[in-house]
Protein backbone atom coordinates (compact mmCIF):
# COMPACT_ATOMS: atom_id res chain seq x y z
CA UNK A 1 0.00 0.00 0.00
CA UNK A 2 1.61 3.23 -1.11
CA UNK A 3 0.69 6.88 -0.52
CA UNK A 4 0.51 8.73 -3.85
CA UNK A 5 -1.00 11.82 -5.47
CA UNK A 6 -3.47 11.06 -8.25
CA UNK A 7 -4.95 13.87 -10.33
CA UNK A 8 -4.02 16.29 -7.55
CA UNK A 9 -5.67 14.24 -4.80
CA UNK A 10 -4.06 12.44 -1.86
CA UNK A 11 -4.56 8.74 -2.51
CA UNK A 12 -3.56 5.21 -1.58
CA UNK A 13 -2.50 2.74 -4.27
CA UNK A 14 -2.39 -1.02 -3.95
CA UNK A 15 -0.89 -3.19 -6.71
CA UNK A 16 -0.92 -7.00 -6.65
CA UNK A 17 0.43 -9.62 -9.08
CA UNK A 18 0.03 -13.41 -9.00
CA UNK A 19 -0.04 -16.48 -11.21
CA UNK A 20 -2.88 -18.94 -11.61
CA UNK A 21 -3.14 -22.00 -13.87
CA UNK A 22 -4.93 -19.80 -16.45
CA UNK A 23 -2.01 -17.33 -16.54
CA UNK A 24 -0.71 -14.13 -14.96
CA UNK A 25 -3.09 -11.82 -13.11
CA UNK A 26 -2.65 -8.32 -11.68
CA UNK A 27 -4.80 -5.61 -10.19
CA UNK A 28 -4.47 -2.05 -9.01
CA UNK A 29 -6.75 0.15 -6.95
CA UNK A 30 -6.43 3.85 -6.23
CA UNK A 31 -8.47 5.12 -3.25
CA UNK A 32 -9.04 8.60 -1.83
CA UNK A 33 -6.81 8.71 1.22
CA UNK A 34 -9.33 10.31 3.60
CA UNK A 35 -12.49 8.33 2.71
CA UNK A 36 -11.17 5.14 1.04
CA UNK A 37 -13.67 5.80 -1.78
CA UNK A 38 -12.39 4.36 -5.06
CA UNK A 39 -11.02 6.60 -7.80
CA UNK A 40 -9.93 3.98 -10.35
CA UNK A 41 -9.50 0.20 -10.36
CA UNK A 42 -7.77 -1.99 -12.95
CA UNK A 43 -7.91 -5.79 -13.14
CA UNK A 44 -5.76 -7.66 -15.70
CA UNK A 45 -6.29 -11.33 -16.56
CA UNK A 46 -5.48 -13.54 -19.56
CA UNK A 47 -9.01 -12.69 -20.84
CA UNK A 48 -8.39 -8.92 -20.84
CA UNK A 49 -8.39 -5.77 -18.73
CA UNK A 50 -11.28 -4.30 -16.74
CA UNK A 51 -11.01 -0.65 -15.71
CA UNK A 52 -13.54 1.24 -13.56
CA UNK A 53 -13.50 4.96 -12.77
CA UNK A 54 -15.55 6.32 -9.88
CA UNK A 55 -16.85 9.79 -9.07
CA UNK A 56 -19.25 9.49 -6.12
CA UNK A 57 -22.38 7.89 -7.68
CA UNK A 58 -20.95 7.87 -11.22
CA UNK A 59 -19.29 4.63 -12.33
CA UNK A 60 -17.62 4.20 -15.73
CA UNK A 61 -16.54 0.66 -16.63
CA UNK A 62 -14.50 -0.54 -19.58
CA UNK A 63 -13.39 -3.98 -20.74
CA UNK A 64 -10.56 -4.41 -23.25
CA UNK A 65 -10.10 -8.03 -24.39
CA UNK A 66 -6.56 -9.43 -24.53
CA UNK A 67 -7.14 -10.58 -28.11
CA UNK A 68 -9.51 -9.36 -30.78
CA UNK A 69 -12.75 -7.46 -30.53
CA UNK A 70 -15.59 -7.64 -28.08
CA UNK A 71 -14.71 -4.91 -25.62
CA UNK A 72 -17.29 -2.65 -24.06
CA UNK A 73 -17.69 0.62 -22.19
CA UNK A 74 -20.56 1.52 -19.88
CA UNK A 75 -21.29 4.60 -17.74
CA UNK A 76 -24.05 4.95 -15.18
CA UNK A 77 -25.24 6.83 -12.12
CA UNK A 78 -25.97 4.39 -9.28
CA UNK A 79 -28.32 4.83 -6.32
CA UNK A 80 -25.59 4.93 -3.64
CA UNK A 81 -21.97 6.06 -3.93
CA UNK A 82 -20.32 2.63 -4.02
CA UNK A 83 -17.03 1.28 -2.80
CA UNK A 84 -15.13 -0.92 -5.25
CA UNK A 85 -15.29 -4.71 -4.85
CA UNK A 86 -11.63 -4.73 -5.84
CA UNK A 87 -9.80 -3.72 -2.66
CA UNK A 88 -12.86 -3.85 -0.38
CA UNK A 89 -10.64 -5.56 2.21
CA UNK A 90 -8.90 -2.20 2.77
CA UNK A 91 -12.22 -0.55 3.63
CA UNK A 92 -13.34 -3.35 5.95
CA UNK A 93 -9.94 -3.41 7.72
CA UNK A 94 -10.30 0.32 8.48
CA UNK A 95 -13.69 -0.08 10.21
CA UNK A 96 -14.02 -0.17 14.02
CA UNK A 97 -14.06 -3.98 14.29
CA UNK A 98 -15.29 -5.85 17.34
CA UNK A 99 -16.60 -9.40 17.70
CA UNK A 100 -20.20 -9.74 16.50
CA UNK A 101 -20.21 -6.39 14.68
CA UNK A 102 -22.17 -6.45 11.40
CA UNK A 103 -22.70 -4.00 8.57
CA UNK A 104 -23.48 -3.43 4.93
CA UNK A 105 -21.64 -1.42 2.26
CA UNK A 106 -22.70 -0.45 -1.28
CA UNK A 107 -20.23 -2.04 -3.72
CA UNK A 108 -19.72 -1.90 -7.49
CA UNK A 109 -18.09 -4.90 -9.18
CA UNK A 110 -15.67 -3.94 -11.95
CA UNK A 111 -16.14 -7.10 -14.05
CA UNK A 112 -19.85 -6.52 -14.76
CA UNK A 113 -21.15 -3.86 -17.11
CA UNK A 114 -23.58 -2.16 -14.70
CA UNK A 115 -25.13 -2.07 -11.25
CA UNK A 116 -24.07 -2.38 -7.66
CA UNK A 117 -24.84 -4.68 -4.72
CA UNK A 118 -24.92 -4.62 -0.96
CA UNK A 119 -21.93 -6.32 0.66
CA UNK A 120 -22.87 -7.81 4.03
CA UNK A 121 -20.12 -8.42 6.58
CA UNK A 122 -19.78 -9.71 10.13
CA UNK A 123 -16.84 -9.90 12.53
CA UNK A 124 -17.02 -13.60 13.42
CA UNK A 125 -14.37 -13.84 16.12
CA UNK A 126 -10.95 -12.85 17.40
CA UNK A 127 -8.22 -15.46 16.87
CA UNK A 128 -4.48 -15.83 17.03
CA UNK A 129 -2.87 -16.34 13.63
CA UNK A 130 0.59 -17.83 13.15
CA UNK A 131 1.46 -17.56 9.46
CA UNK A 132 4.67 -19.63 9.50
CA UNK A 133 6.55 -21.68 12.11
CA UNK A 134 8.65 -19.50 14.43
CA UNK A 135 6.81 -16.32 13.38
CA UNK A 136 5.16 -14.08 15.94
CA UNK A 137 1.50 -14.89 16.56
CA UNK A 138 -0.84 -12.05 15.57
CA UNK A 139 -4.17 -11.31 17.23
CA UNK A 140 -6.55 -11.09 14.30
CA UNK A 141 -10.17 -10.40 13.50
CA UNK A 142 -11.90 -13.00 11.33
CA UNK A 143 -14.43 -11.18 9.14
CA UNK A 144 -16.81 -12.94 6.75
CA UNK A 145 -18.54 -11.06 3.96
CA UNK A 146 -20.98 -11.96 1.21
CA UNK A 147 -21.24 -10.19 -2.14
CA UNK A 148 -23.53 -11.45 -4.89
CA UNK A 149 -23.87 -14.83 -3.19
CA UNK A 150 -20.11 -15.41 -2.84
CA UNK A 151 -18.60 -15.65 0.64
CA UNK A 152 -15.12 -14.39 1.51
CA UNK A 153 -13.21 -14.53 4.81
CA UNK A 154 -10.65 -11.90 5.85
CA UNK A 155 -7.99 -12.33 8.54
CA UNK A 156 -7.16 -8.80 9.73
CA UNK A 157 -4.32 -8.19 12.20
CA UNK A 158 -5.54 -6.08 15.09
CA UNK A 159 -2.21 -4.26 15.33
CA UNK A 160 -1.71 -2.22 12.16
CA UNK A 161 -4.93 -3.55 10.56
CA UNK A 162 -3.11 -5.34 7.74
CA UNK A 163 -5.09 -8.00 5.91
CA UNK A 164 -3.07 -11.17 6.44
CA UNK A 165 -5.21 -13.64 4.51
CA UNK A 166 -8.18 -13.57 2.08
CA UNK A 167 -10.11 -16.83 1.66
CA UNK A 168 -12.90 -17.66 -0.80
CA UNK A 169 -15.39 -19.86 1.07
CA UNK A 170 -17.56 -22.55 -0.51
CA UNK A 171 -20.39 -24.76 0.71
CA UNK A 172 -20.00 -26.24 4.18
CA UNK A 173 -17.44 -23.52 5.06
CA UNK A 174 -14.75 -25.13 2.83
CA UNK A 175 -11.86 -22.83 1.84
CA UNK A 176 -11.75 -22.85 -1.98
CA UNK A 177 -8.85 -20.42 -2.48
CA UNK A 178 -6.53 -18.44 -0.22
CA UNK A 179 -4.24 -15.42 -0.73
CA UNK A 180 -1.83 -14.59 2.09
CA UNK A 181 -0.26 -11.33 3.27
CA UNK A 182 -1.59 -9.33 0.34
CA UNK A 183 -1.32 -5.88 1.86
CA UNK A 184 1.29 -4.73 4.30
CA UNK A 185 4.56 -6.36 5.31
CA UNK A 186 5.13 -8.84 8.13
Amino acid sequence: LEAIRYEGRAAWQQVRRWNEPSGEHADSIILERSTLRPIVTTRMTPKGTWTARYNLRSVERRFTPAKGRGGWRQSEIVENAPYAALGIELVIAALPLTEGWKGILPVAVDTVDHGWSWLRFEVMREMSLTEKPNWVTKSSWVVDYTLNGEQTRLWIAQEGRSVRRIEKIGPDNVVLHSMRRVLLGQ
